[in-house]
């Protein structure tokens, strides 16, 4: 088998690397084969191509782990076919078995020149980075060194990078009034996900979330999922600055959904650029606060003298990085707060983060506009630490009864309804309940839910409800022509006129809720009890008769046992509110005996 069938072509040929800058996008093929040589030993060959060489170093120890590097011979070049090779070299250079450890796989070149490369894995939803260089400093000229850069805590360079999100105070939108001051600033939020920058003198902005990856357990790198980031060379005056902000996508200018944003930032490099080209979105970047700047940590500086250097790091950076909208008197801030709330903020329908002057701190308050949406409950789950075996944690909802269970509500309950709910599920299982979200995801499920009250009308509560609204109206009216009955019972031409009229339309009614008093029960109170109290805040006794029939009549005649609903009963209060006025004009006190 000759050399160049193994993908030899020519013994000792080194190229030089391709010089790539920052500005350049470069991808090459990268693979790692373990080679059993007969004369070298068991090591592994790593090699990236161009489409036109296969580049090629001998790693005896394979792949460094994060922040730690080994030794790397430059071989000879290789063709690009011998990439995927696996098989017998039976004689000759390479003697022995040749087997795939890893790939072929794409990889992005960051940089590149003659005795350096650095690339990032970008298949991969966590990308690896590393650097291949041949140190000057070694005699020999083949030998170089790997050295596995992906940021994680670990590292010195980025054991600053915080790991975890402020904890915001909230207040909610209805109160937003109170805070409006001139002592204050409003910056609008962003419906996007929370993203530390760091920047290093010469490298490009790393981009990271501050939680960790379930994967791998390493930081959350976004860096290379935001076009033109990795173009950017962070000038000295911005090194060991940090700071916090939001990650974006923008389509024709308006803020593309969440859940849109976690589809492209959950992607792999290779897919979430695919996506993003696809859909013609524009990835931004939006700061609002300092960790560091200049490499001294500000975070008890105040708010106000932050942003202004905020300011300053902003202006070094090109579009993709932009501030907020920013409010510093109450006429801007209560002007921000409606375009947001009224829809016509092209990036946010969240709301606005508000931060005092001169705090040093960082934990604005956060006012978020949150819309309602009905949701059935399904089932609940047990509450954990301090509510474990006292109450629920929370409820399985779906958007129909017996619809597919999309997710959880588990937070805005008191704990007294928390304890009710645990020891009585029945009583909650099938209602219908209102709960303040985020957005909604095109499958149905809620962002963010928090349970806001339950729906009387809907649900199981709604035939429930109807029952008790039927025995409202018949027991009110009942007990209604009962305290009424005795100034009906005088001959007419000694009534009042509009008693005398109210009196006949309460007989109507008489007859046809008598025979009904039991179905009031449901209620657990006593009509009586409320008609005295009602009648005795009237001063004029004949003016409590009118009020009695109107209401007594008024609710047997609009009722309906099918229709039953929140205008019978504004329709009889209307009635004896009339009937209260017009007895006041037409009433004998002479009758103040029948009311005691």
């Amino acid at each position: 088998m000759s050399q160049e069938i193994i993908g030899l072509p020519e013994f000792g040929k080194k190229t030089d690397l391709p010089k790539v800058g920052l500005s350049e996008k470069v991808d090459m093929d990268f693979v790692l084969q373990e080679h059993d040589a007969h004369r070298a030993g068991k090591h592994f060959d790593l090699r990236l191509s161009d489409g036109d060489t296969a580049f090629s170093w001998a790693v005896k120890k394979g792949l460094p782990t994060p922040g730690n590097m080994h030794l790397a011979i430059r071989q000879s070049d290789h063709s690009p076919d011998y990439m995927g090779y696996t098989g017998t070299i039976a004689s000759g250079y390479g003697k022995g078995e040749v087997s795939t450890k890893r790939g072929i796989e794409k990889v992005f070149i960051n940089k590149s020149d003659k005795d350096k490369i650095k690339f990032t894995f970008s298949s991969k939803q966590d990308p690896e980075e590393y650097v291949l260089f041949n140190p000057s400093k070694f005699a020999e000229k083949d030998d170089w060194l790997i050295s596995n850069v992906t940021p994680t805590r670990n590292m010195v360079k980025y054991d600053d990078v915080p790991d975890a999100k402020p904890v915001y105070k909230n207040k909610s939108a209805d109160r937003v009034e109170e805070v409006y001051s001139d002592d204050s600033i409003f910056t609008n939020k962003i419906d996007g996900a929370h993203i530390i920058t760091k920047f290093s003198a010469g490298d490009i902005p790393k981009l990271f979330s501050y939680r960790k990856s379930q994967k791998s357990g390493r930081l959350i790198n976004h860096t290379y999922k935001v076009p033109g980031n990795e173009v950017i060379n962070v000038p000295k005056e911005l090194d060991g600055t940090i700071a916090r902000g939001e990650v974006y996508g923008e389509y024709k200018g308006k803020s593309i959904p969440a859940s849109k944003l976690g589809g492209i930032l959950n992607s792999s490099i290779d897919n979430a650029l695919k996506k993003l080209e696809d859909n013609k979105v524009d990835m931004k970047i939006m700061l609002f606060d300092l960790i560091k700047y200049k490499g001294k940590d500000v975070r008890n500086e105040k708010y106000e003298d932050r942003l202004k250097m905020l300011e300053e790091v902003n202006k070094k950076l090109p579009d993709i990085y932009h501030l907020p909208d920013i409010a510093k008197d109450k006429r801007s801030q209560k002007r921000l707060f409606e375009k947001i709330k009224s829809g016509k903020h092209n990036k946010t329908k969240e709301g606005v983060m508000v931060w005092g002057k001169d705090q040093r701190d960082d934990r604005p308050t956060k006012i978020k506009i949150r819309p309602d949406y009905d949701v059935h409950i399904r089932e609940f789950f047990e509450g954990n630490g301090r509510l474990a075996g006292k109450g629920v944690g929370g409820f399985s909802y779906s958007l129909t009864p017996n619809g597919e269970i999309l997710g959880r509500v588990g937070t805005g309950f008191s704990d007294k309804l928390r304890k009710e709910m645990r020891d009585n599920p029945d009583k909650f299982i099938g209602r219908v309940a209102r709960v303040n979200a985020l957005d909604q995801f095109p499958r149905g499920v809620l962002r963010a839910p928090a349970f806001k009250d339950f729906h009387l009308e809907k649900g199981k509560m709604e035939k429930e409800s109807k029952i008790n609204l039927k025995a409202f109206f018949r027991g009110f009216a009942n007990e209604l022509i009962k305290q009424s009955s005795m100034s009906y019972t005088k001959e007419p031409k000694e009534l009042g006129f509009f008693e005398d009229i109210m009196g006949r339309i309460s007989r109507v009614g008489d007859s046809s809720n008598r025979k009904n008093d039991s179905l009031w029960n449901p209620l657990n109170w006593t009509p009586a009890h409320g008609i005295d109290a009602y009648t005795s805040t009237i001063s004029n006794p004949a003016a409590s008769g009118g009020v009695g029939a109107a209401l007594g009549g008024l609710a047997s005649v609009l009722y309906d046992p099918d229709k039953i609903g929140w205008h019978n009963l504004i329709g009889a209060l209307a009635g004896g509110a009339g009937g209260a006025a017009l007895s006041q004009f037409y009433g004998k006190p002479k009758y103040s005996k029948h009311f005691k």
